[in-house]
């Protein structure tokens, strides 16, 4: 994997492991980023449990700000 990134002037960190996962988390995460349920995800990755997928959620950047709280009306009402 390394030697095909290197070929094709992909930048990637030298000291990480590149391997066939990769792939499949890219392919993950451009699912994730094209809102498709992660039940989906988790059938065409082979996944049994969707538990296996949550692991892609934390690359969601931006389903994690839909989620976020705004302490200010967290602690409002204190």
């Amino acid at each position: 994997m390394k030697s095909t990134l290197k070929k094709s002037n992909i930048k990637f960190d030298p000291l990480k492991h590149h391997g066939l996962h990769t792939l499949r988390h890219t392919l993950a995460t451009r699912l994730l980023e094209n809102h498709i349920p992660l039940q989906t995800i988790a059938d065409i990755l082979g996944h049994m449990s969707v538990n296996s997928t949550n692991e892609y959620t934390k690359v969601d950047i931006e389903g994690l700000r839909q989620c976020a709280i705004n302490p200010q009306e967290v602690f409002a009402n204190d």
